[in-house]
């Protein structure tokens, strides 16, 4: 066999270039004879993909390759038998890759337009360049592209080809020819082979319309063409809501595009979410697209639609406990307390824990977080009777178990001045949930708030595996709880030495990176700027859209007034990826603030304050923008908060002069 294949590989090299007139030497008979050996393969290669037994399908691939070869032999230009042949070759176990791309290539020369020919050599070059593997190689990378660039030109709605040329554009990094082949993708029709998509990517490979168009709409994204994945995005996700990973992503378009570009999204996603309103998932995409977009009045007439929709839907109550909560954030985001409040307390009564012990691990949770966030709402108009009585409904609810509302009791203290009490009760507190460690911190915190920093170290220090030195892997975590204590305290050398004790421990990517973030913010806090920059960009050249590198080089750049614009995006981009983080909305605020921008400005640090936080840096922001809107009593409360909430002497050497100096 093999000596007639090499027969017919220098047969064809001598004669075929001359094709045209092969063909013509060719009598009709010897060409009805070569067709009817290429059906008789056709058939036998047929019965060969159905057999279940090695031998049996040995058998049938000899006798469809031989037929093949009887053909070729009557007719040397039948490009479709020698195609059929580096078919066989694919069958093969295991697959002869090499007779593939010789019979192929040959059906080539023979018909250069022979779309199985084509595939099959852009098929096996794909597979040869190592595009799903680790080991890219360059010289069949080109060959596959320029192979499935011969199956698009010759089937321009080819899906397998326009995915495959989607990959390599990317290895090959040219990102609008890969939008392009998206795009193409996308408007292809969903084939019924992919063997070669599936072989490179495995057998799970969707080449699906949606799936191209997931792709796409993060491509733009990528390219900063958010409003282009929207047009891409939103249809799809209004037929098809329970695409989690879809509807995220046209999420995350619309945070990236202009306000005014979200209506189109918008309109999508509420159609789904009406469609499919027990779908918590998509409602809750909605409702923050919405308040995004400052329509906050529009999100909670939406949520009071839904709402009612799922009652007349479930039976159970406690599902409508999620939607009652986003209700209450809704309200609060248009300022509106005492219906935020409303909201919550209906969010409790629909889980049956309004004035009851919660009973499960998932009540507890939702428990804790409602009423966190109606004591954040009140402490943050400084109506502190208020949310200590929902700290002792709280108490009722959580039980003697849980810490969560001494703890809250303890900070309404450290934010009222009261020093001495917060740190007495902390220390009772801790002596009945001695194993708690966010206690610990607590009580560290109140330490360095009475200038006894070198305590506080102590007590964090008491929590890992050796009381301190030498460090162990498991104490990573405590080191970035000291690291960041230090700095915080105005210790910025023992900060930086805690954090280069934390790079020498992490094992994992995820870890190299936080220690990186770590040591960049003790850095920062001993004031060498430069360093800390450099490592915040050595993060973002490995992870570009890591959001806490991107808000922490951003609001280093706007501390020392320098390339306002550039920080200012950077910020939003990470205010995007989480639009209710307290700290990522006051460096907005703050970007704002000092490119004069007053009105954004408050708008952004209310925002913080109401998503609770005890940080004295939000609070010193606060009073900053409020004393430039002229609001003078708001600005010295806020200072006054800072001052009791600061750990740092410099800070609260600094506040107290404000506070001065507004008093005057």
């Amino acid at each position: 066999m093999k000596k007639i294949l090499v027969f017919l590989c220098i047969f064809y090299s001598t004669i075929l270039p001359q094709s045209s007139s092969v063909a013509q030497e060719v009598s009709r008979e010897k060409r009805e004879q070569a067709y009817a050996k290429l059906l008789e393969g056709q058939r036998y290669f047929w019965q060969m993909t159905r057999q279940r037994t090695r031998l049996s399908f040995a058998n049938y691939a000899k006798l469809a390759k031989q037929s093949f070869q009887k053909a070729i032999e009557l007719d040397p230009s039948l490009a479709e038998a020698y195609t059929a042949i580096a078919e066989i070759a694919l069958y093969s176990q295991p697959m002869n890759l090499d007779e593939a791309v010789s019979m192929a290539s040959l059906a080539t020369k023979v018909n250069p337009d022979n779309f199985g020919a084509h595939r099959i050599l852009a098929g096996v070059y794909s597979i040869k360049s190592g595009l799903g593997t680790g080991k890219y190689n360059q010289e069949f990378a080109q060959k596959a592209i320029a192979e499935w660039q011969e199956v698009t030109r010759l089937d321009p709605r080819n899906a397998e080809a326009w995915a495959f040329l989607s990959e390599f554009y990317e290895k090959e990094g040219k990102r609008e020819e890969k939008i392009n082949a998206l795009r193409k993708w996308l408007s292809s029709v969903s084939p019924i082979e992919a063997r070669f998509y599936r072989m490179v990517f495995g057998n799970w490979a969707d080449l699906s319309p949606e799936n191209a168009a997931l792709r796409l709409g993060k491509e733009l994204i990528k390219s900063k063409r958010a409003e282009e994945a929207i047009e891409i995005l939103s249809p799809i996700v209004a037929d098809q809501p329970e695409n989690s990973e879809l509807v995220e992503t046209l999420r995350e378009a619309v945070f990236l595009a202009n306000k005014e570009f979200a209506t189109k999204a918008i309109y999508a996603l509420e159609q789904a979410a009406m469609i499919n309103p027990s779908n918590y998932e998509l409602v809750e995409i909605l409702v923050e697209t919405q308040l995004f977009s400052d329509k906050s009045g529009e999100a909670i007439s939406f949520l009071r639609t839904i709402i009612n929709k799922v009652t007349q839907k479930e039976r159970d109550k406690k599902n409508l406990m999620p939607y009652y909560v986003k209700l209450g954030e809704a309200y609060l985001e248009a300022e509106k307390i005492k219906e935020a409040i409303e909201a919550f307390e209906e969010a409790l009564k629909a889980g049956g824990i309004y004035d009851s012990p919660a009973s499960s691990e998932n009540d507890l949770y939702f428990a804790e977080r409602i009423f966190s966030m109606m004591i954040s709402a009140y402490k943050a108009v400084n109506r502190y009777a208020e949310a200590k009585v929902v700290i002792e409904r709280a108490r009722l609810v959580l039980g003697s178990s849980s810490s969560f509302a001494d703890r809250q009791s303890i900070l309404i203290l450290v934010e009222t001045g009261k020093k001495q009490e917060a740190y007495d009760a902390v220390r009772a507190i801790r002596s009945k949930f001695p194993k708690d460690e966010s206690l610990v911190f607590l009580e560290a915190q109140i330490l360095a708030r009475n200038a006894r920093v070198a305590e506080g170290a102590n007590l964090i220090k008491s929590l890992m595996k050796n009381k301190g030195k030498p460090f162990s892997v498991e104490d990573f975590r405590y080191l970035i709880m000291l690291a960041e204590f230090y700095g915080q305290a105005d210790q910025g050398a023992e900060a930086i030495s805690i954090a280069s004790e934390l790079q020498s421990l992490a094992q994992t990517n995820e870890q190299k990176v936080i220690a990186k973030l770590v040591l960049s913010n003790a850095y920062y806090h001993a004031e060498s700027f430069d360093i800390a920059e450099k490592l915040l960009n050595e993060v973002l050249k490995q992870l570009p859209d890591n959001p806490l590198a991107l808000n922490n080089l951003g609001y280093f750049l706007v501390e020392q007034n320098r390339q306002l614009e550039k920080a200012l995006e950077m910020i939003q981009k990470a205010v995007r990826s989480d639009p209710t983080n307290p700290s990522y909305l006051d460096s907005l605020a703050w970007a704002y603030f000092k490119l004069g921008n007053y009105e954004e400005a408050e708008k952004y640090i209310r925002k913080a304050t109401r998503r609770g936080t005890d940080s004295a840096e939000v609070y010193e922001h606060l009073g900053d923008i409020s004393q430039k809107l002229g609001k003078m009593e708001s600005a010295k409360n806020a200072w006054q908060k800072a001052l009791n909430l600061t750990i740092s002497q410099k800070a609260a050497v600094r506040l107290r002069e404000k506070i001065r100096k507004a008093v005057k």
